[in-house]
């Protein structure tokens, strides 16, 4: 088990990033053994990450142990209208000592119980973020209360890690990438909070899906907006699906992959690339395959310059690539690759001699721009802490991942 690690995010309006971090340990710990703010009058949120082995205490703070598999849980630090002072709460999820019910599942002092997890804590000055850590607050004071039942625990289905994810989600935070277990989360905290987009990406050459860093310096238009931003990208001997839907032969947009950025079910964007590919499934047989209408006008797109451009002889029918079907089928992986990209569902396509191949929805990470000094919407000194941080201090240098 490595040392822990404190990360801190002040994110403006829109997530713009005005500073981040690390947090001396010494300055980390307040009173109640959670920091979740530099600034104390701030909405925050903290996500924790123990890893395997992490130490335990109990109430009086000895030593009960460590944890076996390790554990993930958040912290709030919110204006409590009921106290008229802000007020700092934690939450986790773990099978409780009794397996037969799920009364005792819920714990609301994980912050004092796991001393030697590592955090990335967030805050922030702009409205949706306010609003956002207020709905996580309040869904954590109705469990708390009383008001919802604790849910149950499944170590497959629904575990601390997925829990935490949920409850960020439905408070309106997105963009959070935990991994898949505590050791993941643990190693990959600092970057949980990027912005990452999803296409489906085929390993052509049997080795596996392989990727290239955000740094490699491609750049790609996903959001259809005009601007390309540096993201990590397809490794040359693999390649993308996509659909050149207004047929100018080029694929310069994130709606012509599949992922993230494409249409997805009641007319929202898809959540992965296999959602946006399942709407094609018009047999509904879990396969896209020829008996499906868009399988002719389906290509993939190998780009092997890394340049981020589509080239005529870069995109090749599925018939002419020999694929002959692709598995609707996916199951969650939730691993950081080498080059920093999550390989979040994977499935299976079949080439027209019968060999199978991989096909992964991958969360490809996106390097931050500059913003200009305009967008923040704060008044940058008179919120900024006033400890000193370790690594990076990105004033106004950095667009936050989560989405507000």
């Amino acid at each position: 088990m490595g040392e822990k690690t404190h990360y801190y995010r002040l994110v403006g309006e829109e997530g713009v990033l005005m500073q981040s971090g690390r947090v001396p340990d010494p300055l980390y710990f307040g009173g109640d053994r959670t920091m979740n703010s530099l600034n104390q009058n701030v909405s925050s949120f903290t996500i924790h990450a123990a890893p395997a082995g992490s130490r335990i205490v109990n109430d009086q703070g000895i030593d009960a142990g460590s944890s076996s598999t390790g554990h993930v849980f958040l912290s709030v630090r919110q204006f409590d209208h009921n106290t008229g002072s802000f007020k700092t709460t934690s939450i986790g999820l773990s099978p409780g000592a009794d397996w037969s019910t799920n009364k005792d599942n819920l714990s609301f002092n994980d912050n004092l119980r796991y001393p030697d997890a590592s955090t990335i804590t967030v805050e922030g000055g702009g409205f949706p973020h306010h609003r956002n850590v207020g709905n996580l607050f309040d869904s954590i004071m109705d469990y708390k209360s009383g008001k919802k039942e604790p849910p149950s625990y499944n170590l497959l289905l629904n575990n601390c890690i997925q829990f935490a994810q949920e409850l960020l989600e439905s408070a309106g935070i997105k963009g959070i990438k935990l991994g898949l277990t505590p050791n993941v989360a643990e190693k990959n905290l600092e970057h949980s909070a990027d912005n990452y987009v999803t296409p489906l990406i085929l390993d052509l050459n049997g080795d596996g899906v392989h990727t290239l860093d955000s740094a490699h310096g491609v750049s790609f238009d996903f959001d259809g907006h005009g601007q390309k931003s540096k993201t990590g990208w397809a490794h040359p001997d693999d390649g993308f699906l996509v659909f050149d839907k207004n047929a100018d032969g080029t694929i310069d947009v994130g709606a012509e992959l599949f992922g993230s950025n494409s249409s997805g079910k009641q007319g929202s964007l898809a959540k992965d690339g296999f959602e946006a590919l399942s709407l094609y499934d018009v047999n509904g047989d879990g396969l896209i395959n020829a008996a499906d209408s868009v399988w002719q006008s389906l290509q993939i797109w190998q780009d092997r310059n890394s340049d981020g451009v589509s080239q005529q002889d870069e995109l090749t029918s599925l018939d002419t690539s020999g694929i002959a079907s692709i598995s609707l089928n996916a199951t969650q992986v939730g691993a950081f690759d080498e080059s920093g990209n999550i390989h979040q569902l994977l499935a299976s396509f079949q080439w027209t001699d019968g060999r199978e191949g991989d096909v992964v929805d991958v969360l490809l990470h996106q390097q931050a721009e500059r913003p200009s000094s305009d967008q923040s919407g704060i008044d940058v000194p008179s919120i900024l802490p006033t400890v000193d941080l370790i690594g990076q201090s990105l004033m106004l240098d950095e667009t936050m991942g989560i989405h507000m």
